[in-house]
């Protein structure tokens, strides 16, 4: 049998700690040996309060080999411990952003070739339809309106008992008509609910050779339900006194001199609202952009955003249940608060918001993202 010492410069154990009995020389034959080393400063109960096991798998294996092996596996282990939970969802947001980017970049590419036209690939530059119909309401209350592709706008003030529609419908490619172009809009009734919808066609089993868009106008009346979609296009309330709901898949969303309540969300978009005054419930939901609210809030606010900041402008002089949650953002508030209580990781903060009697609750929730409150209504 051959006695190994592992010697301090091999192993960086230093000569007083196995002196002091808290490394535990090995022994064993060169070929085939099993050995423990003990760490071993003792814990209360007298047992060590560490160990871990150098096993060298025979066939000639030096225990100096063994031991770097081991303190690979250990730096290796401690590099893959070492990154914490808040830096991975750094980094999957970082990759997230940069597939939605690179995403945005080719949409844009396609709609600026569209546009510009490429008469090689059989592209070319389009032509406009002009679109106007006066539709009327007859008995219905509620309004539903989707676009594939475009953009939307409602404003408020019309006339009451009808909706004028106009805008146009941009034509890509050869075998296209205004007749065609026209029958892509369709008017529909189902009981109370008038739906007015584009809907995307192309011709050509080449995609971008046929790529109608269509941007859309409509006045209507106050105190109708509207209910906006769109695929890709931004969306545009302007004065309206109601009940609205708007959903995009890629487009921002702007609101000037709401009225009513409001619901809206974007899956990669910007929420922008100003001089508004809810009397009802606020939801304003967004996966990729920020928010940005300038009004006076409604008796139940809510606001969720996983990659953006908030922004909230309204008035000091009335009081809300604030409820604010920042997984990885900083939370700031022009307007006094009082803080009943503080959560942990999440930046959680709950209390009281402003001056005077309770009317409402306000809760804010980003992933990531900044929260700032400020005074005033703009």
């Amino acid at each position: 049998m051959l006695t190994w010492i592992l010697a301090p410069h091999r192993t960086g154990v230093n000569r007083s700690a196995m002196r002091a009995g808290l490394m535990t020389p090995v022994t064993g034959s060169r070929s085939g040996f099993s050995r423990m080393i003990n760490v071993h400063p003792k814990n209360a109960s007298g047992r060590p309060a560490n160990q871990f096991h150098l096993a060298a798998a025979g066939h000639g294996e030096s225990s100096s080999r063994a031991c770097r092996r081991v303190r690979t596996e250990r730096t290796q282990t401690d590099r893959r411990s070492s990154m914490s939970r808040p830096v991975r969802m750094v980094l999957a947001a970082v990759v997230a952003a940069l597939m939605l980017v690179v995403l945005a970049v080719m949409v844009s590419a396609v709609s600026a070739v569209g546009d510009w036209g490429f008469w090689g690939l059989g592209w070319d530059p389009g032509k406009a339809v002009p679109v106007r119909r006066a539709i009327p309401l007859d008995a219905a209350r509620s309004v539903v309106i989707r676009n594939s592709m475009g953009e939307v706008t409602v404003r408020g003030g019309g006339p009451s008992g009808q909706i004028y529609l106009e805008g146009e419908i941009r034509l890509r490619g050869r075998d296209l008509d205004e007749q065609q172009a026209q029958e892509l809009l369709s008017v529909s009734r189902q009981g109370d609910t008038l739906r007015i919808a584009f809907r995307e066609h192309r011709w050509s089993w080449f995609p971008l050779r046929s790529f109608p868009t269509a941007d859309l106008v409509l006045t209507v009346p106050d105190g109708l339900t509207l209910d906006v979609e769109t695929d890709m296009g931004e969306v545009y309330l302007q004065d309206l006194d109601g009940k609205a709901v708007v959903n995009t898949d890629m487009g921002a969303v702007e609101v000037r001199g709401f009225r009513g309540e409001l619901d809206i969300k974007t899956d990669m978009g910007s929420i922008t609202i100003a001089e508004a005054s809810l009397s009802g419930r606020l939801s304003l939901e967004t996966d990729m952009g920020s928010i940005d609210f300038a009004g006076v809030p409604g008796p139940d606010t809510v606001i969720d955003s996983d990659m953006g900041a908030v922004a909230l402008t309204i008035p000091g002089d009335r009081a809300y249940r604030l409820d604010v949650e920042t997984n990885m953002g900083s939370f700031e508030s022009k307007i006094p608060y009082t803080l009943q209580s503080i959560g942990g990781s999440n930046g959680e903060r709950k209390g009281v918001l402003g001056r005077g009697d309770l009317v409402g609750r306000i809760a804010i929730h980003t992933s990531m993202g900044s929260v700032e409150i400020h005074e005033g209504v703009r």
